[in-house]
Protein backbone atom coordinates (compact mmCIF):
# COMPACT_ATOMS: atom_id res chain seq x y z
CA UNK A 1 0.00 0.00 0.00
CA UNK A 2 1.48 3.34 -1.08
CA UNK A 3 0.31 6.62 0.43
CA UNK A 4 1.85 9.57 -1.44
CA UNK A 5 1.11 13.11 -0.25
CA UNK A 6 2.01 16.31 -2.08
CA UNK A 7 2.09 19.63 -0.20
CA UNK A 8 1.91 23.12 -1.69
CA UNK A 9 3.18 25.59 0.89
CA UNK A 10 1.63 28.97 1.55
CA UNK A 11 3.70 31.95 0.45
CA UNK A 12 6.36 32.61 3.08
CA UNK A 13 5.84 29.27 4.87
CA UNK A 14 8.93 27.54 6.21
CA UNK A 15 9.62 24.35 4.21
CA UNK A 16 12.05 23.09 6.86
CA UNK A 17 9.28 23.28 9.48
CA UNK A 18 7.08 21.01 7.37
CA UNK A 19 9.94 18.58 6.74
CA UNK A 20 10.75 18.48 10.47
CA UNK A 21 7.10 17.71 11.19
CA UNK A 22 7.12 14.88 8.64
CA UNK A 23 10.32 13.45 10.09
CA UNK A 24 8.61 13.15 13.47
CA UNK A 25 5.98 10.90 11.84
CA UNK A 26 8.59 8.36 10.74
CA UNK A 27 8.54 6.75 14.19
CA UNK A 28 4.98 5.46 13.69
CA UNK A 29 5.42 1.68 13.77
CA UNK A 30 3.05 0.80 10.90
CA UNK A 31 5.19 2.65 8.33
CA UNK A 32 7.28 0.21 6.31
CA UNK A 33 9.36 2.70 4.31
CA UNK A 34 9.18 6.45 3.83
CA UNK A 35 10.61 9.20 1.68
CA UNK A 36 10.48 12.97 2.05
CA UNK A 37 11.31 14.85 -1.14
CA UNK A 38 11.22 18.09 -3.04
CA UNK A 39 10.74 18.52 -6.78
CA UNK A 40 13.54 17.05 -8.86
CA UNK A 41 15.27 19.24 -11.44
CA UNK A 42 13.61 17.41 -14.32
CA UNK A 43 11.78 19.12 -17.13
CA UNK A 44 9.40 17.12 -19.31
CA UNK A 45 5.84 18.01 -20.33
CA UNK A 46 4.33 15.24 -18.14
CA UNK A 47 6.06 16.35 -14.93
CA UNK A 48 4.24 18.48 -12.38
CA UNK A 49 6.87 20.03 -10.14
CA UNK A 50 4.60 22.75 -8.76
CA UNK A 51 4.42 21.14 -5.30
CA UNK A 52 6.76 22.08 -2.45
CA UNK A 53 7.28 18.79 -0.56
CA UNK A 54 6.27 15.18 -1.12
CA UNK A 55 5.78 12.52 1.56
CA UNK A 56 5.69 8.94 0.33
CA UNK A 57 4.88 6.06 2.67
CA UNK A 58 4.84 2.31 2.07
CA UNK A 59 2.65 0.11 4.27
CA UNK A 60 2.31 -3.66 4.30
CA UNK A 61 -1.49 -3.44 4.29
CA UNK A 62 -4.43 -1.05 4.17
CA UNK A 63 -4.87 -1.76 7.89
CA UNK A 64 -1.35 -0.46 8.58
CA UNK A 65 -2.18 2.71 6.64
CA UNK A 66 -5.40 3.12 8.64
CA UNK A 67 -3.38 2.74 11.86
CA UNK A 68 -1.12 5.58 10.65
CA UNK A 69 -4.10 7.80 9.76
CA UNK A 70 -5.58 7.36 13.22
CA UNK A 71 -2.31 7.66 15.13
CA UNK A 72 -2.11 10.56 17.64
CA UNK A 73 1.21 11.70 16.10
CA UNK A 74 -0.48 12.05 12.70
CA UNK A 75 -3.30 14.12 14.22
CA UNK A 76 -0.71 16.24 16.08
CA UNK A 77 1.20 16.81 12.81
CA UNK A 78 -1.93 18.10 11.05
CA UNK A 79 -2.74 20.39 13.99
CA UNK A 80 0.82 21.75 14.28
CA UNK A 81 1.77 22.01 10.60
CA UNK A 82 -1.57 22.55 8.85
CA UNK A 83 -1.04 26.30 8.81
CA UNK A 84 1.95 25.82 6.46
CA UNK A 85 0.15 24.47 3.40
CA UNK A 86 -2.46 25.89 1.06
CA UNK A 87 -3.10 22.65 -0.80
CA UNK A 88 -2.59 18.92 -0.24
CA UNK A 89 -3.13 16.14 -2.77
CA UNK A 90 -2.98 12.46 -1.81
CA UNK A 91 -2.51 9.47 -4.11
CA UNK A 92 -3.10 6.07 -2.53
CA UNK A 93 -2.35 2.94 -4.52
CA UNK A 94 -2.26 -0.80 -4.07
CA UNK A 95 -0.30 -3.34 -6.06
CA UNK A 96 -1.92 -5.25 -8.84
CA UNK A 97 -1.60 -8.98 -7.99
CA UNK A 98 -0.01 -9.69 -11.38
CA UNK A 99 2.66 -7.07 -10.71
CA UNK A 100 3.37 -8.49 -7.26
CA UNK A 101 4.09 -11.94 -8.76
CA UNK A 102 6.41 -10.39 -11.35
CA UNK A 103 8.15 -8.35 -8.67
CA UNK A 104 8.71 -11.42 -6.49
CA UNK A 105 10.14 -13.37 -9.44
CA UNK A 106 12.40 -10.46 -10.38
CA UNK A 107 13.66 -10.19 -6.80
CA UNK A 108 14.40 -13.92 -6.67
CA UNK A 109 16.24 -13.80 -10.01
CA UNK A 110 18.25 -10.79 -8.83
CA UNK A 111 19.24 -12.52 -5.59
CA UNK A 112 20.32 -15.71 -7.40
CA UNK A 113 22.26 -13.74 -10.01
CA UNK A 114 23.92 -11.62 -7.33
CA UNK A 115 24.91 -14.75 -5.38
CA UNK A 116 26.24 -16.41 -8.53
CA UNK A 117 28.33 -13.39 -9.47
CA UNK A 118 29.76 -13.02 -5.99
CA UNK A 119 30.59 -16.71 -5.63
CA UNK A 120 31.63 -17.24 -9.26
CA UNK A 121 29.15 -20.14 -9.46
CA UNK A 122 27.47 -19.51 -12.79
CA UNK A 123 25.95 -22.99 -12.72
CA UNK A 124 23.18 -21.40 -10.67
CA UNK A 125 22.11 -19.27 -13.62
CA UNK A 126 23.19 -21.33 -16.59
CA UNK A 127 22.62 -25.02 -17.39
CA UNK A 128 26.12 -25.16 -18.86
CA UNK A 129 28.89 -25.66 -16.28
CA UNK A 130 32.12 -23.72 -16.55
CA UNK A 131 35.22 -25.84 -17.03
Amino acid sequence: FIHHVYFWLKSGADRSELIAGLQKLTSIKSIGQWHIGTPAATNRPVIDSSYSVSWMLQFDSPEDEAFYQDHPDHHRFVAECGHLWERVVVYDSVSDKQCEVFSAKSTFTHVVLDFALRTDDFALISPRRRV
